[in-house]
């Protein structure tokens, strides 16, 4: 019976409802003497409950999917933005220390008459006796 709703909905020129659909698969196998009367409306009732389970386990399957990955985002989101920020912390520490090498090493190669008086300078600031 299954079959005949499939094949009468693929076929269709109108838009029925899938429980029009069963009701002319239920006839068509009484009238083709396939099934009593009787026989063919139960198959057709628990056509009409298995679709309806499975349409209301898709749709609470779907439902839990959707919040499991939701909930598994948070928690591969919080490490990844801490990790981030750690090596932007020690990125931005890194540059710093380069910076103020830098600007030692350009204090420290200056040729003009005070290049002494920075050599202590420095000497002070790193407390080399």
């Amino acid at each position: 019976m299954m079959t005949r709703v499939e094949q009468t909905q693929k076929t269709a020129t109108t838009k029925k409802s899938l429980q029009q659909h069963i009701e002319a698969a239920t006839e068509a196998a009484v009238q083709l003497e396939e099934l009593s009367r009787e026989e063919a409306e139960h198959i057709g009732d628990y056509l009409r409950r298995d679709l309806h389970d499975a349409a209301e386990f898709i749709v609470t399957t779907q439902r839990a999917l959707a919040d499991w990955m939701r909930f598994d985002l948070t928690l591969i989101e919080q490490p990844l933005l801490n990790m981030f920020s750690l090596m932007v912390d020690q990125t931005k520490l890194e540059l710093e220390n380069l910076a103020e090498s830098a600007r030692l090493a350009t204090e420290w190669h200056n040729a003009d008459s005070g290049a002494e008086t920075r050599l202590s300078n420095i000497t002070d600031v790193l407390s080399i006796d």
